[in-house]
């Protein structure tokens, strides 16, 4: 039986508290950990809303009623308001600075650059002169307690979590201090983190800027290796936007693709340089002609670890073009200077052959003119007139090749002209080419210079033979065909055709063979100027050239010319049975080769001219200072003489006689412009016969009595 109870008062309270107290600090720590969880897991542009995010929730487990960050500038003097957040049920104060100088709060910031915390109720700051900012903000704002995390990341203090309440005073406990010192670890952690990221991010943005704008293609790659460790492949990793600009490639369609699958070929370019590159650690630079692209690249390359290496490419095809088109110009100078060369030769040998040509030539001239037709000797005499005909000719096409003859459009005969060159033709093909001359059966007279004209067939045939080198049939023919030509109405026109049955011309070629030095002959085997040459001069003639070619099967040319009416001339003035009138003037001859200048003397000391003589232009001075004035009527002149030439005689001789005729006379190609309006002035071609001699003298001093008698 219970006859009472025993009651026993147990104090419990501070076990309470402190139970509550572990609860909330547990709940606080667990609270943190998931916020350093978001934080880790966030990406660097959420970091901003997560630290917000912490901030409610520390200040909706304190019951603080505001919180916001300060973060100091660089320049260390001032403080950035950054973040914030504050009870719904709290006024907001428009008065609330976003930026603060330090050194107007010297007081409490002081103690959080040296790691303390600042708590501040306001009744308890100091009425002190250094104060008096902080006293004027805080009765602003309405603050009764306030409380400043200091933030560090490293040694470096960064800025501060303000805590604060404006309602109220607010007790900050020692778990409350705990909560706020463990939020401002957590914050300045992540603040060092973003700060961190952002710096790289930027960094990389700097580089990939960089990269993107750069000059050159860049691309990185990685290499692929089989299981014996062999470089097989390789891998883009990046692009940059010149490689796309230069390879017309977008880097969607090409980064983290195989080179073989991105370029298309079987075989990775280049992989034997790029691995070397990776194997050694050492850069290399080469060029290359990139096949997949038709480009030239320089290419360098360097090693970017064990196996990834970055190349840096820029296009370098437009200067290979520069190139190759200043060695095709150096090539063509190289030629044109050869021709040059050879023009030269050509032209002293002629020129040397013209003296001595001339002297036969004339020799056999007065030979015939003293002998009666029945003499014994006289076939032996036309023999040697006749060869040398033969041999002027033969110069005169020497002169053709070598492009130093003159242009002096005539009316010829087209058949005539090629009459006469079927000799030179037939040792031009050889015995193994079959020859075969279809004149038509009427005269082709066209107006041309005949030298030209005879350098257009020359060049067409020479053409033939080479495209025969087995031999086979080579074809000239003439006609009369009525075509438009280059105008649009129908005109006649005298068609020359070569045909040849050689190896034809391929189709790529056909639209290149008129191009000046355009050759598909070994070096040293062609200039590439025949075709050239020949169009120039029959475009200079008003004509035009027409070809087709079938490969292995031979080619056809047919050059056209204006078809010219009326009588054609040959190319030396006919000589005629009839003389010359004989004459009674004074003549000076000056001329520098011995020979030469006796048959002239003879020549026209024979036909009763009254003749001088000089081997330079020095001596024919001397000679006419020794005459009487005005005794010369006419000056017979070389044109190419030691000391002084032939025009400087001429002016000399003309500025002391002012009636004196000029005959000119070389056998050289190269002549003076001697105007047709002028009848006292003349030229006369090496070698010339007694009769042209003789008929050149008569018309000059024939045109001089003349002038004077009218």
């Amino acid at each position: 039986q219970i006859n009472g109870r025993l009651l026993i008062w147990r104090n419990i309270t501070q076990r309470k508290r402190n139970q509550a107290f572990l609860r909330n600090r547990l709940h606080f720590i667990q609270l943190i950990q998931q916020a350093a969880n978001d934080f880790v897991r966030c990406e660097v542009t959420q970091i901003d809303d997560q630290i917000t995010s912490v901030l409610e929730k520390v200040v909706k487990f304190t019951g603080v009623e505001r919180s916001y960050i300060f973060l100091v500038t660089p320049a260390g003097d001032q403080a950035i308001r950054t973040h914030r957040w504050m009870r719904p049920d709290v006024i907001r104060s428009s008065g609330r600075r976003d930026h603060l100088n330090l050194r107007d709060f010297m007081p409490v910031i002081e103690p959080m650059q040296r790691g303390e915390i600042v708590v501040m109720q306001r009744q308890k700051v100091p009425d002190t002169p250094e104060y008096e900012t902080i006293r004027q903000e805080s009765d602003r704002l309405g603050i009764k307690t306030a409380v400043g995390i200091p933030l560090f990341i490293g040694a470096q203090f960064i800025g501060w979590i303000g805590f604060d309440s404006v309602t109220r005073e607010y007790e900050v406990s020692d778990a409350v201090i705990e909560a706020f010192q463990l939020t401002g670890q957590l914050i300045a952690s992540a603040i060092h983190r973003q700060r961190t990221e952002m710096a790289l991010l930027q960094r990389e943005q700097h580089f990939r800027s960089l990269f993107d704008h750069m000059f050159e293609g860049v691309a990185l790659h990685r290499l692929i290796y089989d299981d014996n460790g062999r470089a097989i492949n390789y891998e883009i990793l990046d692009v940059n936007e010149q490689y796309e600009r230069i390879l017309n490639m977008s880097r969607a369609d090409v980064i983290h693709r195989l080179a073989t699958d991105v370029y298309g070929t079987t075989e990775p370019p280049y992989l034997a340089e790029f691995s070397a590159v990776v194997a050694t650690g050492q850069p290399a630079q080469f060029e290359v002609f990139f096949e997949p692209r038709q480009k030239h690249f320089f290419i360098s390359v360097s090693p970017l670890g064990s196996d990834q290496f970055a190349t840096i490419f820029f296009d370098i095809t437009a200067r290979k073009q520069e190139e190759a088109e200043r060695e095709r110009l150096q090539t063509q100078l190289m030629h044109a200077q050869r021709l040059e060369a050879i023009g030269r030769l050509a032209g002293g040998v002629a020129h040397d052959f013209n003296n001595i040509l001339t002297v036969i030539s004339g020799s056999a001239d007065l030979a015939l003119a003293m002998l009666p037709p029945d003499s014994p000797v006289y076939p032996d005499i036309q023999a040697i007139q006749h060869s040398a005909k033969r041999a002027i000719g033969l110069v005169r096409q020497l002169l053709t090749f070598a492009r130093r003859q003159p242009g002096h459009p005539q009316t010829v005969d087209a058949n005539a002209l090629i009459d006469g060159m079927v000799p030179l033709i037939l040792r031009l093909i050889g015995e193994d080419i079959r020859f075969t001359w279809t004149p038509a059966p009427y005269a082709c007279p066209i107006r041309i210079d005949p030298h030209q004209f005879e350098q257009v067939i020359i060049n067409l045939i020479v053409n033939a033979r080479d495209a025969m080198p087995e031999g086979g049939a080579l074809t000239v023919a003439t006609s009369l065909r009525e075509t438009t030509g280059e105008g649009d109405a129908p005109a006649p026109y005298v068609c020359i055709v070569v045909e040849d049955t050689g190896t034809g011309i391929s189709d790529d070629v056909k639209e290149h063979i008129f191009e000046p030095y355009f050759t598909t002959k070994a070096p040293g085997q062609g200039t590439g100027l025949g075709l050239a040459t020949c169009l120039g001069i029959v475009q200079q003639h008003a004509g035009f050239i027409r070809f087709e070619s079938e490969v292995n099967k031979g080619t056809r040319f047919e050059v056209y010319l204006p078809y010219a009416s009326g009588d054609s001339s040959h190319c030396q003035e006919p000589e005629t049975a009839t003389q010359p009138e004989r004459g009674l003037e004074t003549i000076l001859v000056a001329e520098d080769e011995p020979a030469v200048r006796r048959l002239a003397v003879r020549m026209l000391r024979d036909h009763g001219y009254t003749v001088f003589e000089a081997s330079d232009g020095q001596e024919a001075q001397r000679v006419v200072d020794t005459l009487p004035e005005r005794a010369i009527h006419l000056l017979i002149t070389d044109l190419v003489m030691p000391g002084m030439s032939g025009v400087e005689l001429a002016t000399w001789v003309q500025a002391r006689c002012p009636d004196v005729c000029i005959l000119f006379m070389s056998g050289y190609a190269r002549q003076v412009s001697i105007s047709h309006d002028n009848p006292t002035v003349a030229f006369l071609q090496k070698p010339f016969s007694r009769h042209t001699l003789l008929s050149q003298v008569r018309r000059l001093l024939d045109a001089v009595a003349v002038g004077a008698s009218g």
